[in-house]
């Protein structure tokens, strides 16, 4: 009976051993539509869940273009002490810091949020809803000089300005089946039936960046080629957001 239990357990192991990630018993399976080389994320759809980007400097030899977070390793520094909201802060010439949150597919949704930007002069914050392809139909934007700006097709419409130092409530409806959105800020009206800035039938993921959307690098671009950027390691003028509360219903 002893050595009966044992066979079996022995089979076991052997069986669960034997079921791995691109094996017969458990295969790879790629859910996207394809994959796009002329973009950095090959247009793949994540999982449910957050993805944050942050571009931290640290520099031993020369502190002060550390950025304040030092030469060691930062366990999560874009954590503000601000309500325990995300932080995004960006000092750099040409990068931008970025943080995604993946939600369930859905043909319409409401988002809300609080934002605080510690200045208006300076910096550039696009909060923007996606698509899994990475479309971006819903695009709203916090620019120089207290300016908020929405996108309404292939243009762009005033949606009111905002202020540093105070916090600002932001709410979207958006109707993928519709192809339109409604924006309120501080619980007021801001823009209502604009129209989706590409198509997407359905979206899922709210994206907030630092920096103007780019397509280049691609998986396809030289890396070696050309001369650097000049000046890439000098940092700039802080601009500074912080984000909190967020729903997504």
């Amino acid at each position: 009976m002893k050595n009966s239990a044992i066979a079996l357990l022995i089979l076991v192991l052997q069986s669960a051993s034997d079921t791995r990630p691109g094996g017969p018993e458990e295969p790879v399976r790629v859910v996207s539509e394809g994959i796009d080389l002329d973009v950095h994320d090959g247009r793949l759809r994540p999982a449910v869940g957050v993805e944050t980007v942050q571009v931290m400097r640290a520099n031993r030899t020369h502190p002060e273009k550390g950025e304040g977070y030092g030469w060691t390793y930062n366990h999560a520094p874009m954590l503000s002490a601000a309500n325990k909201s995300l932080e995004l802060q960006d000092r750099d010439p040409y990068d931008y810091a970025k943080a995604v949150r993946v939600f369930a597919e859905a043909k319409s949704v409401r988002v809300a949020l609080r934002l605080f930007a510690a200045q208006t002069g300076t910096g550039r914050l696009e909060i923007e809803v996606l698509d899994g392809a990475g479309r971006r139909p819903v695009r709203v934007v916090f620019g120089e000089e207290g300016r908020v700006q929405s996108a309404n097709g292939s243009s762009w419409t005033e949606a009111g300005t905002y202020k540093s130092g105070v916090w600002c409530r932001i709410e979207l409806a958006v109707d993928a089946a519709a192809g339109k959105y409604d924006l309120s800020l501080d619980g007021k009206s801001a823009v209502r039936g604009a129209s989706f800035a590409e198509h997407s039938a359905t979206v899922e993921r709210l994206s907030f960046c630092t920096g103007a959307f780019r397509t280049e690098p691609t998986r396809q671009t030289d890396r070696y080629s050309g001369a650097d950027l000049p000046a890439a390691d000098d940092p700039v003028a802080a601009a500074t957001y912080r984000v909190d509360d967020v729903s997504i219903k």
